[in-house]
């Protein structure tokens, strides 16, 4: 997986925020119904209590029913317990954390004070008595009072409320559950959307990808729609087509100039020839001859660069007997050994990869001292040529410049050698002219090994 592709980040942004939505929205949802059903019964509690004197409700909490008695700062919470009698628990109205300073039990038949419990030392046993027997007069009219249902109204406000706070807890914990699948639904759906959207981006870069100065006839493929892949799609080709039109001008230009030096050096040359069996006293030096051959080599392999693959047909060449061949005919053959096994063919134009062979043999010729080595290897859908001679080698950070156009190493620079700076990068530009390519590595030998690898016939 990609973490920083846009398609992560847009999963992510999404899952964070549904994430937020929902704890916002669960949250806003269970307090705002708690708060009305909280607010509803203690509308009804203070209706209940509002002609009871000495009474007034202080407040309904998620818990319990909390009266205030008049004149003292308690607060009186009200239990029935397993007999039907009722607990009265009391709290400090000032304490922030509702501890009990003690409790009382009436009587439910009587309606007369029990027992007394202290629970903090704020209170003697005396002072909570007294506040118990004022307490116990409002609690009477609670019991006894009209319709005589005021008490069971307030214990079933009480049950309400206790079934709002499990009702509110269940759902805080079905939130915890429900909550966490929504936000992984939403990641998951984001994730698979996205996935869709960009597959248009990722069949055009692939198709991009695949595109070089050999294949510049590709285009986009475009759907016909007016979205904005269609649009990247159309300003590539457009870019396609002003690079194929500028390398088929500089391909014609190449092939033309080259075309017309030909006729003028064959003249100079066949000049330069005659003029020493006619007039021997006129002959040329035979520098002039040796550079005359060369230009004509160069402008050779210029127009070799200058070709494109475009149009030109192809075929499955038995790559072993090609090679064998070139290597039989070739001037240094004497300090050639082979490894050639048969059946080894790629599918491609024989003057071409026959070229490869050539350029292979002598770059290894002019910089080997004793030994070369020419192996082919097929495997699966390639075939592998290896050249290793035992020459000085190549230096890892200069076998990648080798390859361009008109470079010499150091060892290669002196004119003498007879090379042009061009055989490497022809070899290569065949070779990805064919779907393949070549590189340079350290030959067993001590030299170089320059191995090109092909697409396999069949």
């Amino acid at each position: 997986m990609a973490w920083g592709s846009i398609r992560f980040r847009v999963t992510a942004i999404a899952v964070l925020t549904s994430a937020v939505i929902v704890l916002a929205f669960g949250w806003l949802f269970i307090r705002l119904v708690t708060d009305r059903l909280v607010s509803a019964g203690q509308e009804s509690l203070e209706a209940v209590t509002a002609d009871v004197d000495g009474l007034s409700l202080a407040e309904l909490g998620e818990d319990d029913a909390q009266f205030r008695l008049d004149g003292e700062e308690y607060l009186m919470l009200l239990e029935i317990d397993e007999f039907g009698d009722v607990f009265v628990n009391l709290q400090s109205f000032d304490d922030p954390e509702g501890n009990s300073v003690g409790g009382f039990t009436i009587d439910s038949g009587t309606g007369e004070l029990r027992h007394v419990v202290v629970e903090s030392d704020e209170l003697e046993e005396a002072e909570l008595r007294a506040v118990a027997e004022r307490g116990t007069e409002q609690i009477r009219d609670l019991v006894d009072g009209p319709g005589g249902q005021r008490l069971e109204l307030i214990q079933a406000a009480d049950d309400a409320i206790t079934d709002i706070s499990d009702a509110a807890d269940a759902a805080r914990g079905s939130a915890l559950i429900v909550g966490p699948l929504l936000v992984l639904a939403s990641g998951l759906v984001t994730w698979i959307v996205v996935g869709r959207a960009l597959a248009p981006t990722r069949r055009i870069a692939a198709e991009a990808a695949a595109i070089d100065t050999a294949t510049l006839d590709r285009r986009m493929t475009q759907s016909g729609g007016d979205d904005e892949v269609d649009t990247i799609a159309e300003v590539i080709n457009d870019m396609l087509d002003r690079i194929e039109g500028g390398v088929k001008r500089e391909q014609q230009f190449v092939a033309d100039a080259s075309h017309e030096l030909k006729t003028p050096l064959t003249t100079a040359r066949m000049a330069a020839e005659l003029a020493g069996k006619d007039a021997p006293e006129s002959a040329y030096p035979p520098q002039v001859v040796e550079e005359l051959d060369r230009m004509r080599a160069l402008i050779d392999d210029l127009l070799q660069l200058a070709r494109s693959p475009e149009g030109r047909a192809s075929e499955s060449v038995p790559f072993d007997a090609l090679v064998t061949e070139v290597v039989a005919d070739h001037p240094a053959r004497d300090r050639i050994t082979v490894d050639i096994p048969a059946g080894a063919t790629v599918e491609g134009r024989t003057p071409e990869l026959r070229r490869i062979v050539l350029n292979l043999l002598d770059n290894a010729a002019r910089y080997g001292r004793s030994a070369i080595q020419v192996a082919v290897l097929a495997t699966g859908r390639t075939v592998t040529l290896t050249v290793d001679d035992d020459g000085p080698g190549i230096p890892p950070g200069e076998r990648e410049l080798v390859f361009e156009r008109f470079v010499r190493l150091d060892e290669g620079r002196a004119r003498n050698e007879g090379g042009t700076g061009l055989g490497l990068a022809i070899v290569r530009a065949i070779a990805r002219g064919h779907g393949g390519d070549a590189s340079i590595d350290e030959s067993p030998l001590g030299g170089a090994r320059v191995a090109v690898t092909l697409p396999r016939s069949g």
